[in-house]
């Protein structure tokens, strides 16, 4: 019994190593982005005062980049079930549940993504140089990847998500009133 146990262990995890990743990087070379330069988008900080006022948002250059990889130890290959994708979105400002795909690669369920014993992971790639229009406050990405394996009766699932969330910064909010408050403190003695 414990040693069926062990076999269990054991040969789970090797039928089921996939791995999926999606990034967002900032590739401007202007000098007032030169602080996130090489940076996650999402560190990025646009001077939200500014564009509001001129309603001028800037653009600005970024990668994505999308990896998807079968790195099953032993001979085995997964071949790939619909969805499988990298995906790029976002919601347009001011439009509920209105989604605009800036990009969606679907791979056919013909492709496989094999891997021979002892060699390294078979991957999957894609980079996508974009301009980042940063009057949407969050762009979204993904990369998916499902199938059956080799292994009767066995199926592999990958799944990466990136929100990317511009944050915008230099915001200073003051009140002020010519007017003075007072405070009275009433005390009412029954007696």
């Amino acid at each position: 019994m414990l040693d069926s146990i062990v076999k269990t262990l054991i040969i789970v995890p090797s039928i089921s190593n996939l791995q999926a990743e999606a990034e967002c990087t900032v590739i401007d070379d202007r000098g007032d982005y030169s602080a996130f330069k090489g940076k996650d988008c999402s560190l990025l900080e646009v001077n939200g005062t500014l564009a509001g006022e001129s309603n001028v948002y800037p653009q600005i250059e970024v990668k994505y980049d999308w990896k998807i990889c079968n790195d099953n130890e032993g001979a085995s290959e997964v071949t790939l079930k619909s969805p499988s994708y990298f995906k790029l979105w976002r919601y347009k400002p001011g439009k509920k549940d209105k989604k605009e795909t800036l990009l969606k690669k679907v791979f056919p369920k013909t492709d496989v993504l094999e891997k021979q014993a002892g060699a390294g992971a078979k991957c999957k790639t894609m980079s996508r140089i974009e301009t980042l229009d940063t009057s949407f406050l969050t762009t979204f990405m993904s990369a998916q990847m499902q199938g059956p394996t080799t292994v009767k009766g066995e199926f592999c699932y990958a799944y990466a998500y990136n929100p990317i969330s511009v944050r915008y910064g230099t915001c200073d909010m003051r009140v002020s009133s010519t007017f003075a408050t007072k405070y009275q403190l009433l005390h009412n003695d029954p007696f």
